[in-house]
């Protein structure tokens, strides 16, 4: 792989009115093989209508890291037709990306606030790290909700490992025919993630919690202002993450056409991060929080519902969209803004090490739902099959629930719609 991108002599040179950049270029190449075999074992027999396991193995061999081996077990038991138990445990590796190994450094402006700001009123530990930090009299003034950031590439980055274990159990009864239903327990751990710490748990983790590693990412102006934030890629420590993801289908057949029903929840038991500081680990638990740095909106529970109907050549259906409420927090010492707050402060202790605390301060965002509609017929004759497909994307035209500390448009793009309203329309032929 190989990528680059110019940046233009101004931008390069540090001079533009906009963000500056520098260029991006890079590559990598790799070797791979991969292996995969299933092992029917049992089958037809009293107590085990099936039972098979699975075995996949994958080496690959990156020039810039060496070499990675990697593997996967897998085992499905069916003891009754109604019934299957199915796990898989397995290992994975990921290869930084030619961005996070090499993109040039460049700035942006995410959503934070200086806890100096203002020196009266807080804690006389922040003040003191504040005071020492260059901020001069009563605070630094910077009252602004955005904090210029410089990040780009880290060609000393170690690759991501992970170890994934699933269970699960799919129930298919005779009784009611054309009825699914799935349920599975997943915990992932992912080792050396990579990422950016994130400007607002730099700021707050250096004043408020004292951590002396992210001091040093920031730099201040002679009057004391921040004149930006260094916060590059790098291998940030550890996530684990563990849930259960059900889901549900039924199709009822009839004189008026076939009907089907589907749904898909997922409910996130815990996603914590695991910061490897110098001072000890700091577990940040983002779980139904908006805390995580640049890993978005974390809401307990999402879910997908659909209906849809066939009938000859016609079809029709229905989408609806829901992701929970979750928390946001401000400045940890003020209750006037949530920009650039976090949920959980990063704290020093001289002798019980680093911690995290709870910050007071927070504001539940809503919760969202959307609705899709959709409709089309299909005529066939000699010239082949002609589709004719409409729909309405969002037809309530909900707007995304308002968070202040988001980076990007004060939501959360991973997480909703940002278009609105829209209807869209599309002729399909198949000779």
């Amino acid at each position: 792989q190989l990528g680059s991108q110019i940046a233009d002599p101004i931008a390069a040179a540090g001079d533009s009115a906009d963000f500056n950049f520098q260029s991006t270029s890079g590559g990598f190449y790799s070797n791979e093989a991969f292996a995969e075999l299933s092992i029917p074992i049992l089958a037809n027999m009293p107590g085990v209508e099936e039972l098979e396991a699975s075995v996949a193995a994958r080496y690959v061999n990156y020039n810039t890291f060496g070499d990675k081996f990697t593997y996967k077990l897998g085992a499905r038991y069916t003891p009754i037709r109604d019934l299957t138990v199915r796990g898989t445990y397995s290992t994975a590796f990921r290869a930084p990306s030619i961005s996070e190994l090499y993109l040039g450094n460049k700035e942006t402006d995410p959503a934070a606030t200086d806890p100096c700001a203002v020196l009266s009123g807080v804690p006389a530990a922040v003040a003191a790290r504040c005071l020492s930090g260059g901020v001069k009299g009563s605070g630094s003034g910077d009252t602004g909700l955005q904090e210029l950031t410089r990040t780009g590439g880290n060609p000393g980055l170690k690759p991501e490992t992970a170890n994934a274990f699933t269970a699960g159990l799919v129930f298919q009864p005779q009784a009611v025919r054309n009825l699914t239903i799935t349920l599975d327990y997943f915990n992932v751990t992912v080792d050396d993630a990579i990422g950016v710490t994130g400007t607002a748990n730099i700021l707050n983790g250096c004043y408020v919690g004292g951590v002396d590693q992210y001091c040093t990412l920031i730099v201040r102006n002679q009057s004391g202002g921040i004149q930006y934030v260094n916060d590059f890629y790098a291998n940030v420590g550890q996530i684990t993450t563990s849930g259960i993801d059900f889901a549900i289908r039924y199709a009822l057949p009839t004189d008026y056409g076939r009907f089907a029903i589907g749904f898909d929840g997922s409910w996130l038991a815990k996603y914590d991060i695991t910061l490897k500081l110098k001072t000890g680990d700091a577990v940040i638990q983002g779980k139904d929080s908006y805390d995580a740095g640049s890993y978005g909106a974390l809401p307990q529970f999402k879910a997908t519902t659909s209906l849809d109907w066939s009938f000859a050549g016609f079809v029709a259906g229905l989408t609806g969209r829901y992701a929970g409420s979750f928390d946001e927090c401000s400045n940890p010492y003020d209750p006037t803004t949530a920009q650039g707050g976090i949920c959980q402060i990063i704290n020093v202790d001289p002798v019980k090490g680093t911690s995290v605390t709870a910050n007071p301060l927070r504001r539940r965002v809503q919760s969202y739902y959307q609705l899709d509609v959709h409709a089309g017929y299909t005529l066939a004759s000699s010239l082949g099959r002609t589709s004719l497909f409409a729909g309405i994307m969002n037809l309530l035209d909900r707007a995304p629930p308002y968070i202040y500390s988001a980076a990007l448009a004060n939501s959360d793009p991973s997480t909703y719609d940002y278009i609105g309203r829209y209807v869209y329309g599309r002729v399909q032929h198949q000779f």
